[in-house]
């Protein structure tokens, strides 16, 4: 099966490829915002959207997240990153990267938000 966006050929997952080139990505960084409080961008990626979960993790844990370990953000691949321990860029609590990504989820997680992310949320 051939992509009609890009010409390239898939085996299988086409259907998943095509997402990369939706209009509306479904995914948002929830840090791609200036904070109130000094004016700064927080997060400096062109968009902060993402079309699929698996790129959204990703740049929240290598963006968002301090590794204890340098090379967990060396990692190719999420399964890897998500087991490896590291802080919250902007309330330092220490966590597993999959605790992290729970943590910054505001749409699924209201009990143990970052109180950063609650706060700056609060603004909007």
């Amino acid at each position: 099966k051939t992509c009609p966006v890009c010409r390239r050929v898939f085996v299988r997952d086409l259907k998943r490829h095509i997402r990369i080139h939706d209009d509306k990505p479904r995914f948002k960084c929830v840090f791609h915002r200036k904070d109130k409080t000094n004016g700064l961008k927080m997060c400096l990626h062109s968009t902060g959207r993402f079309n699929r979960p698996y790129d959204h993790k990703k740049h929240l844990l290598n963006n968002h997240f301090t590794f204890e370990d340098p090379h967990g953000k060396k990692e190719a691949n999420l399964g890897p990153k998500l087991d490896c321990r590291g802080s919250c860029n902007y309330c330092g609590k220490h966590m597993t990267g999959q605790e992290f990504i729970e943590h910054v989820d505001h749409q699924n997680n209201q009990k143990n938000l970052c109180p950063y992310l609650t706060k700056l949320l609060s603004k909007d």
